[in-house]
C-alpha cells in the first residue's frame, strides 16, 4: 500500500475518528499508533552494497531459513522510502464486530 492509497481509503472518513491498529487474526487486539515515521532506507551505502550477495543467496538452493531471512530484509531494505506506523500501546482484545468487519472472524 502507498500513502496515496491509504489517503484514498480515508476520504470521506471523519477527521476526528479515532485510528487503532487491528493485529493478529487469530487471536486478536487493538493497539493506538504511538506515531508515524518515514525512513530512506535506501540511502545507506553499505546496505546497497549487500543487495548482491542477499541475490545470491535468495538463488541458492542451499540457504538456510534464516540466511533468505536476512536477504530478505536487506532486499526489503533498498526501497526508497517505506512509512511506519508505529504501534502503540494494546488496548485490549479486538471487538468481534470489528474482526468480524474485517473478515478475521
Amino acid at each position: 500500500m502507498t500513502a496515496a492509497d491509504l489517503i484514498e481509503l480515508l476520504e470521506g472518513v471523519d477527521p476526528d475518528t479515532e485510528v487503532r491498529i487491528a493485529e493478529q487474526p487469530s487471536w486478536p487486539f487493538e493497539y493506538d499508533i504511538s506515531g508515524v515515521v518515514e525512513a530512506k532506507l535506501g540511502a545507506d551505502r553499505e546496505e546497497n552494497a549487500n543487495l548482491e550477495r542477499a541475490q545470491e543467496i535468495l538463488d541458492a538452493d542451499d540457504a538456510t531459513p534464516e540466511e533468505r531471512a536476512q536477504a530478505y530484509r536487506i532486499i526489503d531494505t533498498a526501497s526508497t522510502s517505506v512509512l511506519y506506523i508505529v504501534e502503540g500501546t494494546q488496548l485490549a482484545y479486538l471487538p468481534s464486530m470489528a474482526s468480524r468487519a474485517i473478515g478475521w472472524r
